[in-house]
Parts: C-alpha cells; sequence; structure tokens
C-alpha cells in the first residue's frame, strides 16, 4: 500500500506536536507546518494582550517534531508556514504536494496568537480582527482548495480543524482576562468552525 499521508498546521509544539507524533505511530508519513522551523530560532511575537508584550522564547520547532515523526519510523517533511499570510500557506502546500503528490488528511491546527486574544473590542487594533480571521479561517479554506482536488479524484479524504468552544460562544458571560477570551480570538475560531461541516455538505458524497 501506498503511505497515507497528513498535513498539521501549528506543529511545532503543542497540540500539533502532539497530533503529529499520533499519527505518525498511526503509520502516516507527516508534513508538520509552523513557523518555527528549527531548534534555536526566535520566537516572533505572540503577546495574547496589547498591554503585555510576549516574545521570549518558546519551546518546540519543526526540526524537533519532524525528528520525532522519524523516530517512529514514518517521513516527515518540515514546511514554514504562516497562516496569517496567504503566499507562505500556497507555497508550503504547494511543497507538499510536489514532493508528495497528495495528501490523506489535513489537520488544521495552527492558529493566531496575537492582541484580540485577550483584549476588549476597543482595545483591540481592527488589524488583528483580519489576523484571526486569516489564520483560523482564510488559510484552512486556502488549504483545502489546494488539497481537495487529488482526494475527489483519489475518491477519499479527510479534513479535521482544531476547535474551541469559543467558535460557538456568541454570548460569553466573562470579560477577556477575567475567565473570558476576546472577540478576536472568538471571531476567528466561529469563522473557522463552519469549513468541515461545508465540505461534507458539498463533498461528503465523493469519499
Amino acid at each position: 500500500m501506498a503511505p497515507r499521508r497528513a498535513l498539521v498546521t501549528g506543529a511545532s509544539r503543542g497540540i500539533g506536536k502532539a497530533i503529529a507524533l499520533s499519527l505518525a505511530r498511526a503509520g502516516f508519513d507527516v508534513a508538520v507546518a509552523a513557523r518555527t522551523l528549527d531548534a534555536g530560532e526566535p520566537t516572533r511575537d505572540h503577546s495574547t494582550s496589547i498591554h503585555r508584550r510576549d516574545d521570549g522564547p518558546l519551546p518546540g520547532s519543526l526540526e524537533e517534531t519532524a525528528n520525532l515523526v522519524v523516530d517512529e519510523g514514518r517521513s516527515a517533511l518540515r514546511v514554514r508556514m504562516d497562516l496569517t499570510d496567504s503566499a507562505t500557506v500556497e507555497a508550503g502546500v504547494t511543497q507538499v504536494l510536489d514532493a508528495w503528490g497528495g495528501l490523506d488528511v489535513v489537520v488544521n491546527n495552527g492558529r493566531h496568537i496575537g492582541p484580540g486574544l485577550m483584549d476588549t473590542i476597543l482595545d483591540t487594533p481592527l488589524e488583528q480582527y483580519r489576523l484571526f480571521v486569516e489564520a483560523h479561517a482564510v488559510a484552512p479554506i486556502r488549504i483545502a482548495q489546494l488539497v481537495l482536488p487529488g482526494m475527489l479524484e483519489r475518491g477519499e479524504g479527510s479534513f479535521v480543524t482544531i476547535s474551541s468552544g469559543a467558535g460557538t460562544e456568541f454570548y460569553p458571560t466573562a470579560k477577556p482576562g477575567a475567565g473570558g477570551s476576546g472577540l478576536g480570538y472568538r471571531l476567528g475560531k466561529a469563522a473557522g468552525h463552519t469549513l468541515v461541516g461545508s465540505l461534507i455538505a458539498e463533498y461528503g458524497d465523493k469519499g
């Protein structure tokens, strides 16, 4: 059998790293995508509030995740991808398709971290709202547009979105930073929440 192939965004650390490793253990070759390619790279700004800048180092990189995938006996492909930058999304998916010819599973796990995640509506810069929607919704849609034709040709494929209760929390009971999250984060999650359902409605009968 041809190897099964998966793409996981946000795979340099945390949930994405764990998903990539689980897929490798389940027999998948895994393309891991994120902004931090190599161990030791500076971590870009990951502030959750406009009031507290945070660009301190974070553990994890695609290099480390890929090594763990290889340790499980599977192939790994490192892909530098910034979900707020459509050019890197297209280039990253093209890199995977050129190398492997197609994908069997896409896991949209990556997210945008920035002011607005824990800020009020007035404090959140307008451009941050756009970045949340770009990362959580527009980037996964573009990935689907690029990957879906090959899946349809083969008659099978799966898309997974790592979502959050924030995606359906239209009337939060707590303020950002006091038990609740900001509108920017909830807007992004809500926008990304609907992709899988639309894919099933439109293409579920085609595998």
